[in-house]
């Protein structure tokens, strides 16, 4: 994974502390703001594109606000040697259970942090923490890993 920093900068930052606190994440809510974050995603984020396939959900980290961040999560891929490797899972395994996983195909944080130290890390927290709860109630299945 990579994260890629924008060149715009939020105004006065607060305390690292506070900023954390005060983070939240939430799903990207109707068309306006799923282009919006399509936009952002293709202007800004090293792939240029916003595509992602099978089940989606996309998500926005918020300051006050103003958008610091946004993510998207995804059905797993099909084939990945490491993670199948690192599961210890059989083909006939991955083949059943690869709709427990979900993957975080794109993650863009918007601002320069200048001196943000933590704030990916405290948005993918926050994200990951929420997953499975909104991945649940929207494709009727859990998430166990991501």
């Amino acid at each position: 994974m990579s994260i890629h920093y924008a060149e715009r900068k939020l105004g006065e930052l607060p305390c690292e502390e506070r900023l954390l606190e005060e983070v939240k994440v939430r799903l990207v809510e109707g068309k306006a703001e799923r282009r919006r974050h399509d936009q952002l995603l293709e202007e800004q984020h090293y792939l240029h594109n916003a595509t992602a396939v099978g089940r989606v959900l996309r998500y926005v980290a918020e300051y006050r606000g103003q958008w610091v961040a946004i993510l998207t999560f995804s059905s797993a891929a099909l084939h990945l040697k490491a993670r199948d490797r690192f599961l210890e899972w059989t083909v006939r395994q991955v083949k059943e259970r690869r709709h427990l996983i979900a993957q975080n195909s794109r993650f863009l944080v918007l601002a320069s942090t200048g001196r943000w130290p933590n704030l990916a890390s405290r948005v993918l927290k926050v994200a990951c923490a929420r997953l499975p709860e909104d991945w649940q109630r929207e494709f009727g299945t859990p998430v166990l890993l991501v």
